[in-house]
């Protein structure tokens, strides 16, 4: 066989399978997430029905496409025809993707996603079609038939790359269709692209540094967290996000610290992964309350307590009350103590929100708020981080509310006079979100801490100095002091 006839076969195989991808990913959809959101009729059987209804238009389409696209390549030519048909195909599939739903347009929605789904069903029929012929019409002589067998292939390959790809989402954000209503998150915006793509690469992360995603229910809140286990007679180290962060934030250090101690990066509730209730407060006192909740849950005795700025506030209080669960406590650049003002206080303060992300444009301002030198985040990831922000934005006024101006924005170095554990405050020198001064106010609090401060980093060690972070946790766990 030529190198030309086999680019072709490879090229048809290839375009039959990226437009059956998109064709069985809306079939999966239409049966676990459609019903919810494009045609909730009050019944479930009945929206069910309505949205396969829309997975059937294609079928309608397809022998349309069939025809319309074959006439076309006759007289244009079969390559620029199949081009025509991947085109509709990848342009419907991303509108899909992008379409509001049914509480936001109404009828819109459906109507709009059944064209869609018809636009589908006219790039399948009428790439389909063409792929075999081209491949039958370039084939050698005897052999047309064993060439156009290979676009049909394209069928079976799409079925199993899209199911095995929802597979991934589902289990990325642990969601049963058949308890779709606690799945905020996946139905809001997990099944769309492209922060989808954000997730997938955050779980792709989380596998890469061998820590497994887990779920519990706790009280009212289904929690996700990461738990990668260590070996026997090691320290369980339970770790806690920050402000708009989440539980993929500590896996840089988890990596760099592997086989030192199980670590379990949570969710804390409201944020990532894990399950918000709408008319629930989500400041210190409630978040501590919380994460206790969790340990209990989990079994978790003697447990190294680890936070991050709101996460580090929340680490303290629970460590304050719940002494029989947190064996040793580690604050790193935490929130919950007044603290000398810097520009990012009196700016917060002042109403304003620091953090704010409303396009890909605020993404380099934002990192350079918490960190020194700050990333570039590649498209779609930084579209992914946007939407997530944008979605957001009002859960976290309603938190910064609570944990800045409400009564106990400072309950935690309040609480702090009842630390009795092992403590270390590991702090950036120069940070511009919690000034320092936080720190020797904790140490104030709590006479037996150990300060370790690090050099050259903004608001996020474990980011922007994860070697220092690491040896500064490992010498608090494993170094007696004065050693």
């Amino acid at each position: 066989m030529s190198i030309e006839r086999r680019r072709i076969i490879i090229a048809s195989l290839i375009g039959t399978t990226i437009e059956f991808f998109d064709f069985y990913i809306y079939a999966t959809a239409a049966v676990s997430v459609f019903p919810l959101l494009f045609f909730p009729s009050g019944d479930a059987h009945a929206a069910l029905l309505a949205s396969m209804a829309t997975f059937g238009v294609a079928f309608v389409a397809r022998p349309i496409g069939s025809v319309l696209f074959g006439h076309f390549g006759d007289r244009l030519g079969r390559k620029a025809t199949l081009i025509g048909s991947l085109l509709l195909m990848g342009v419907a599939t991303f509108l899909i993707g992008l379409l509001p739903t049914y509480h936001q347009i109404g009828l819109w929605a459906p109507a709009l996603l059944t064209v869609l789904r018809f636009c589908q069903g006219l790039g399948l029929g009428g790439e389909w079609s063409g792929a075999a012929l081209l491949a039958a019409e370039n084939a050698e002589p005897g052999k047309r038939a064993r060439a156009a067998m290979w676009p049909q292939l394209g069928a079976p390959f799409g079925f199993i790359l899209a199911n095995g790809f929802f597979l991934l989402l589902t289990i990325a954000f642990d969601y049963d269709s058949t308890h779709a209503a606690s799945d905020a998150h996946f139905l809001l915006w997990g099944w769309r692209a492209p922060e989808s793509v954000l997730e997938a690469s955050l779980t792709l992360d989380a596998w890469r540094s061998r820590a497994v995603v887990q779920a519990v229910q706790v009280g009212d809140h289904r929690l996700s967290y990461l738990d990668m286990p260590g070996p026997e007679n090691t320290p369980t180290i339970v770790m806690l996000h920050g402000f708009t962060g989440r539980k993929e934030n500590w896996l840089v250090l988890m990596r760099a610290m592997r086989g030192q101690a199980r670590f379990i990066a949570l969710d804390l509730p409201g944020w990532g992964n894990s399950e918000r209730k709408l008319a629930t407060h989500y400041g210190f006192p409630e978040q501590a309350q919380r994460v206790a909740a969790f340990m209990d849950a989990l079994q978790l005795q003697d447990v190294v307590l680890m936070g991050h700025s709101m996460g580090g506030g929340i680490a303290a209080l629970t460590a304050a009350e719940r002494p029989d669960r947190v064996q040793r406590l580690v604050l790193v650049d935490a929130a919950g103590v007044k603290f000398r003002d810097n520009d990012f206080s009196r700016a917060v303060l002042a109403g304003e929100m620091p953090f704010a992300v409303a396009s890909t444009d605020d993404l380099p301002r934002y990192f350079r708020v918490l960190m020194k030198n700050p990333p570039t985040l590649p498209w779609p990831l930084s579209e992914g981080l946007v939407q997530r922000r944008v979605r957001d934005a009002g859960f976290e006024r309603d938190v910064l509310n609570d944990i800045a101006f409400s009564a106990n924005a400072d309950l935690p170095g309040r609480e702090a006079i009842r630390i009795g554990q092992p403590t270390l405050l590991l702090w950036c020198s120069e940070d511009q979100v919690i000034d320092i001064d936080a720190a020797a106010q904790y140490a104030q609090r709590i006479p037996q801490a150990q300060r370790w401060d690090i050099a050259n980093c903004n608001h996020m060690p474990m980011y922007e100095q994860t070697e220092q972070t690491a040896a500064g946790l490992g010498r608090f766990l494993f170094v007696s002091p004065g050693s």
